[in-house]
């Protein structure tokens, strides 16, 4: 039962940011620059429908990739977002342009070793492990190159430990 609640918790406020996130970001700021509220918020609605709908479809019939395609965006948030947000939560030495390269490189290195690791030979661990070392290298490199972050905005926003 507690499963079953944390899916459907889930599974909700996916729909409702998806719903939201079109609404505001793509019917108001590209679609509609003139939409009321009252017209964002009945196409957050509709949008919140359409996904439920297709979310369903989906599950009814999934496609035959599906845990290759899970597997894929797991790793593809480890390589891309987990060394920016560690970094910049723990390491006093982090930087914008540090996470920035991070970024790039774990995305860029999620795509090569896993075209590596499908096509060319399988690799001993999944291919975002790889990817994940190299958006690591890529954020110290760039930290420790690059100007760093004031001492007093980091100590007044508690990031990392001081020595």
């Amino acid at each position: 039962m507690i499963v079953l609640s944390a899916v459907m918790s889930t599974t909700d406020r996916l729909l409702l940011t998806t719903g939201t996130l079109y609404g505001w970001d793509i019917h108001k700021n590209v679609l509609h620059t003139g939409a009321s509220d009252t017209q964002v918020k009945s196409a957050s609605r509709w949008m919140v429908l359409i996904a439920a709908a297709l979310s369903f479809v989906a599950a009814i019939n999934p496609p035959a990739l599906l845990a290759w395609l899970i597997w894929m965006g797991i790793g593809l948030m480890l390589a891309t977002y987990c060394v920016p947000l560690l970094a910049g939560l723990y390491w006093r030495g982090a930087t914008r342009e540090g996470g920035i390269a991070s970024m790039v490189v774990g995305m860029a290195g999620a795509v090569v070793f896993g075209y590596i690791h499908r096509y060319v030979t399988p690799l001993p661990v999944h291919f975002s492990f790889f990817a994940f070392i190299a958006s690591a290298v890529a954020m110290v490199i760039v930290g420790l190159l690059t100007r760093k972050t004031n001492p007093e905005v980091l100590d007044a926003t508690e990031t990392g430990m001081r020595f």
